[in-house]
């Protein structure tokens, strides 16, 4: 069974931090915010943040311009 660690979000974008050390974000990315290496204007359904891959996240946060995490 998939955890469900953490959610950060705002208005308009959430991160999820899940158990098995994957992060998903999704929302608005008009600026790449979401970190998933692509520039766009909506990211629906979550996807994987795969840089974070193997980093062992700690935190996740967001704001409005920027999507945090602590490693």
């Amino acid at each position: 069974m998939l955890s469900l660690l953490l959610v950060s979000c705002n208005v308009l974008q959430w991160v999820d931090q899940l158990g098995d050390d994957r992060c998903l974000a999704w929302g608005n990315n008009l600026h790449g915010q979401l970190g998933l290496n692509e520039i766009g204007s909506y990211e629906e359904p979550p996807r994987e943040i795969k840089t974070l891959r193997g980093f062992g996240v700690s935190t996740v946060a967001c704001s409005d311009n920027f999507s945090g995490m602590l490693i």
